[in-house]
């Protein structure tokens, strides 16, 4: 059986990509209202808020983003050094992707710190959201020594929706060495950062969602074409020796059809259904597992054509009544071979359990609120209950009729899942089977 991807699932996905390019379209015109407010708000502060905007508006990388503030920043604080943490609420930690100062050697970051959310001081504002000024890191003892001790920290937190993505850190070795002003200006600042920010972490998160579908796709097409063509192989490898084996018993019976007793002759007329109803088996399996992968063209059809031409080919006992009951120019476009096996296999299940001499199988097709309703309906022996709800699972029948390999329902079911519909049955013990198909007229 072929591993698909879930329709389901892949629809969610492009809609939560939809969801996301909308919102950053929204968000984009927010961060230049946000920016005007700002200038608006602190002349003091507008040169390098405006050089931050430049800086970081249009960057698609989180990383050239950390490291366009890493720079920033500083020549503004005039400090010592100056690292951007990003949050990683998984592991429940922050990193640091970003600094400037003895922290950079040729543009690595050296002892890269990894800081708990909730420790020091760093790990306090990521837990809290609140920022620090720190006049004198010696009387707190929440401060982590990097390379060396720096006296004044300045940590404040980059929040989107009231919930923090990022720290930017600042320190400087004298005490006393920020402001309250300065503290506002990087507060004001990173209210534009955390939007931008998010905004490309979510992009890059589309990127790496929509490389991975790929991925997916890629992987799910070359593993079904492997098992179809194993299907192939497994199929012939098998119904090659059970023909030669029905045509050994065939030729030995013709042969000894004068000496052999007739209860050994019954023998061997059930040797041959039984090899019979292995190829057919066989031959039903590989329909199934190829469902999927089949690459007709849709096709506009009659649904009565259709039927007509199905009812020609099948074997209906003489005095089965079979009555038509088709929407009277009822066209579709999809693929035909689809709707031919929903009828074939419909309408042979009805025929499996109906009394030959007294059996009447319905036909009816017509086109409903949007669907296409099919409807199958005998007098036969009828389905139980606890049957009902195993009936379309391979290998699950009815009742014991000999020809039957309990794969003709699954095979409906598959092809109506593919086109997006929904089957089900009515049905008592003694009362006949009402079998029920819906699909959607727009389907694939």
């Amino acid at each position: 059986m072929k591993t698909q991807d879930n329709p389901d699932d892949f629809r969610k996905k492009l809609e939560e990509q939809a969801e996301i390019i909308e919102r950053l379209e929204v968000e984009k015109n927010f961060f230049k209202r946000e920016l005007y407010s700002i200038q608006e708000r602190d002349e003091d502060s507008k040169e390098v808020i405006n050089r931050i905007a430049t800086s970081i508006l249009g960057k698609t990388d989180y990383l050239a983003i950390a490291w366009e503030l890493a720079h920033i920043i500083p020549s503004y604080l005039n400090c010592d050094d100056c690292i951007f943490y990003l949050v990683d609420y998984e592991d429940r930690e922050l990193s640091q992707i970003a600094a400037y100062g003895e922290k950079v050697y040729n543009g690595e970051i050296l002892n890269h710190l990894t800081i708990p959310i909730g420790k020091g001081i760093v790990g306090t504002v990521a837990e809290t959201g609140i920022p620090e000024l720190i006049h004198d890191t010696s009387k707190d003892d929440r401060y982590i020594t990097d390379l060396e001790r720096n006296f004044s920290e300045i940590t404040v937190p980059v929040l989107y929706d009231n919930k923090v993505i990022g720290i930017l850190d600042c320190e400087a070795h004298p005490k006393n060495f920020f402001t309250t002003k300065q503290l506002n200006t990087l507060m004001s600042i990173s209210h534009l950062i955390g939007l931008q920010l998010h905004n490309v972490l979510n992009m890059q998160r589309l990127r790496e969602a929509e490389v991975a579908t790929q991925k997916l796709n890629t992987i799910l097409q070359t593993r079904n074409e492997e098992l179809e063509q194993y299907a192939r192989i497994v199929s012939h490898d098998l119904k090659s020796p059970l023909r030669g084996l029905s045509s050994l018993f065939h030729w030995i019976k013709t042969d000894n059809i004068n000496k052999i007793q007739e209860s050994s002759l019954e023998h061997f007329d059930h040797v041959e259904r039984t090899l019979s109803h292995m190829d057919n088996l066989i031959s039903s399996l590989l329909e199934y597992s190829s469902l999927d992968s089949r690459k007709e063209k849709m096709e506009s059809f009659s649904i009565q054509s259709l039927v007509d031409d199905l009812l020609v080919t099948m074997s209906i006992p003489e005095n089965v009544k079979v009555n038509t009951e088709i929407e009277q120019g009822l066209e579709i476009k999809a693929f035909r071979l689809h709707f031919f096996q929903i009828f074939q296999n419909l309408i042979s299940n009805s025929l499996k359990y109906i009394d030959p001499d007294s059996g009447e199988v319905s036909i009816r097709a017509k086109l409903q609120n949007g669907y296409y309703r099919i409807e199958v309906e005998d007098n036969g022996i009828g389905i139980s209950m606890d049957q009902r709800k195993k009936i379309f699972q391979l290998f699950r029948t009815a009742g014991n009729h000999k020809d039957e390999t309990g794969v003709g329902l699954s095979i409906v079911q598959k092809i109506v899942q593919l086109n997006e519909g929904s089957i089900w049955l009515e049905s008592e013990p003694g009362e006949g089977a009402h079998f029920f198909v819906e699909i959607p007229e727009g389907q694939r």
